[in-house]
């Protein structure tokens, strides 16, 4: 049996942390032995059967706390470069040698911000494979999510055996920095399955994510719901952070969209899955997505997508195989698309069909096939 580690750094609610939870749940159990490795003593939020290990020197939820406001001022209000999510320090890099040399671990899984210290760990436990599991569009890592770290994750590059990544362009950008053991491996549909379909005459559009301005581009989408039909509305599930929310709430009051944003803060289970299913259309604004995650769960349920264009969305609709993109940024070019797609119940049902056939490919059976080939 292979002893195998995620090395994370945390288990809360997010998209990345949910992929991670149904990854290490459902590799064979029989052929390896999966333990979760975390920097910060947090519950995880998702269900999750393999054991979770605390670094020694993990972080708290209060401290955890106190450098996301830290960082909010900087990178928001000073406007430093800053890492907008914690690196793994000295003594957690520590804490993590001594555990793999203690319980011989022979394949280490990097992901995200330990990604960033995979040269510190090889130094340290040369014949451990190691492979960098990263989240988000490689350009993103540079321009926003590292702003002081990124010269140490590009120097990292070199030192995993195997970088994962989830579009071809993440691939091909690597690739062009002379790293060739780069697999792409997309994430699977999270969502239970189901056979459920949408009602296509609903005059209900979805929209399914974290509250943040700046990612999830929710001043394009208030933008939208500005110029939008009077006789459409947007049904909003998701929470962020404290301010986040609290600016959010006051923008819609303050543009009088009460009647247009239906805001039903996170939503889970049945509740999500009925949240998809009294919709017709389903909307992303984001500025930038390492994947896309909940353009899969709605297209499983028929759901015809209209993306604001990023290699998440290029990734998942392929180029506007599947789904329909517009241009980053471009709330004209978006409002057009939408509108075509609110006067032509023919057009949703087409991109309907589309949608689950394209679900269908990221089911997490084929998805733990390709982790198991990689593993092995």
């Amino acid at each position: 049996m292979k002893n195998i580690t995620f090395a994370v750094g945390d288990l809360r609610m997010g998209g990345s942390m949910r992929v991670q939870s149904v990854i290490a749940n459902n590799l064979d159990k029989e052929k390896y032995n999966i333990t979760i490795f975390s920097m910060r003593k947090v519950k995880s939020y998702f269900h999750l059967e393999p054991e979770i290990v605390y670094a020694e020197n993990a972080m708290t939820d209060n401290q955890f706390r106190a450098i996301l406001v830290k960082t909010g001022i900087q990178k928001y209000i000073l406007r430093r470069a800053v890492d907008m999510t914690v690196i793994p320090n000295v003594k957690m890099v520590q804490d993590l040698v001594k555990y793999v040399k203690k319980n011989d671990v022979e394949t280490l899984i990097l992901v995200e911000q330990w990604a960033v210290v995979a040269k510190e760990l090889k130094e340290q436990l040369p014949d451990v494979e190691l492979i960098s599991w990263l989240h988000l569009n490689v350009k993103t890592y540079e321009s926003f999510l590292y702003g002081k770290s990124y010269p140490r994750l590009e120097a990292s590059y070199g030192y995993s055996d195997v970088i994962c990544v989830l579009t071809k362009e993440d691939q091909t950008i690597l690739n062009a920095m002379g790293l060739k053991k780069v697999k792409v491996m997309h994430n699977p549909l999270t969502i239970e399955s189901h056979e459920d379909s949408v009602n296509l005459a609903s005059k209900t559009i979805s929209f399914v994510g974290r509250i943040d301005y700046h990612h999830k581009g929710l001043d394009y989408l208030l933008e939208i719901a500005q110029q939008m039909d009077n006789d459409w509305e947007i049904q909003i599930a998701g929470k962020g952070l404290f301010f986040e929310e609290k600016r959010f709430a006051r923008d819609i009051k303050k543009l009088h969209l009460e009647d247009k944003i239906k805001w039903q803060g996170a939503l889970t289970g049945q509740n999500l899955n009925q949240h998809y299913l009294n919709s017709s259309i389903y909307i992303m604004t984001s500025r930038f997505e390492g994947f896309g995650l909940v353009l899969i769960e709605a297209m499983s349920f028929g759901l015809p997508v209209l993306s604001m264009s990023n290699s998440g969305s290029e990734e998942v609709l392929e180029q506007g195989k599947y789904g329909i993109l517009a241009k980053q940024g471009d709330v004209s070019d978006f409002l057009k698309k939408l509108k075509q797609l609110q006067e032509s119940e023919d057009l949703r049902l087409k991109f309907s069909k589309l949608s689950k056939e394209r679900a269908a490919m990221f089911s997490v059976d084929r998805i733990i096939a390709r982790w198991e080939s990689l593993l092995d």
